[in-house]
């Protein structure tokens, strides 16, 4: 969840920001249309497809840090020391605090997995009409969404996978198994690998967006050859 609320905002505004920048400084200098409903009707469904593709990747990181404690383990991404709890009739019972996690990470990862797909949904097929009325400044707003998705999914890839090889380090090899090492004091890298995992390939597919952009790129034709 730290991508959304510590990554995706900043990017969001500094992007915002860049494209009014370019969009106005271009019709100041005739270069282009100014500002039209249309393209910033283009400039909110990009928004929302930038918010859709990370609220569905981190609800996939969600989903992924209880699979991964299935498969090595529950200590593995949750605290699993037994609480006790006290009843209202003056028992005592004891509790498996990772039973309530792993619910609500697979409930919140469902419910951001399935509201990022819908919203990319609706937003996409927007963006495919308003590609076919040739909005102003389509290249644009798509160059911008994509290295600033691009710069969301290689912050979340790399933030998650320090996070993951420093708790691996901690927990597999320079722990000592002193009086220090608690259950409740063990690192516990499942959700950080998680993100690593679900950021990785969408790092990935925005880097082969952006390099496409590049290779399609035209360099401009610089002063003609003296000598010819």
């Amino acid at each position: 969840m730290w991508v959304l609320y510590g990554i995706l905002p900043p990017l969001l505004v500094i992007g915002l920001i860049v494209a009014a920048i370019v969009v106005i400084m271009r019709a100041r200098t005739g270069e282009g249309p100014g500002i039209t409903f249309l393209g910033v009707l283009l400039a909110y469904v990009y928004t929302a497809m930038f918010i859709s593709v990370f609220l569905a990747a981190t609800g996939g990181a969600l989903l992924v840090k209880p699979a991964l404690s299935g498969v090595i383990g529950t200590d593995f991404s949750y605290d699993n020391e037994l609480d006790e709890r006290y009843m209202p009739g003056g028992g005592r019972s004891w509790v498996d605090p990772s039973d309530d996690a792993i619910r609500n990470d697979v409930a919140g990862g469902v419910t951001l997995v399935f509201v990022g797909v819908a919203l990319f949904a609706v937003h996409g097929a927007g963006a495919v009409a308003l590609r076919r009325r040739q909005a102003p400044g389509e290249r644009l707003l798509s160059r911008a969404y994509n290295l600033l998705g691009l710069a969301a999914a290689s912050i979340g890839f790399l933030g998650g996978g320090g996070a993951a090889v420093n708790d691996l380090l901690r927990r597999y090899v320079l722990d000592t198994g002193g009086a220090h090492s608690w259950n409740w004091d063990t690192p516990r890298p499942g959700g950080a690998l998680a993100t690593a995992i679900i950021f990785l390939p969408l790092a990935l597919w925005f880097g082969w967006r952006v390099w496409q952009e590049f290779a399609l790129e035209v360099p401009p034709e610089g002063p003609p050859n003296a000598d010819t």
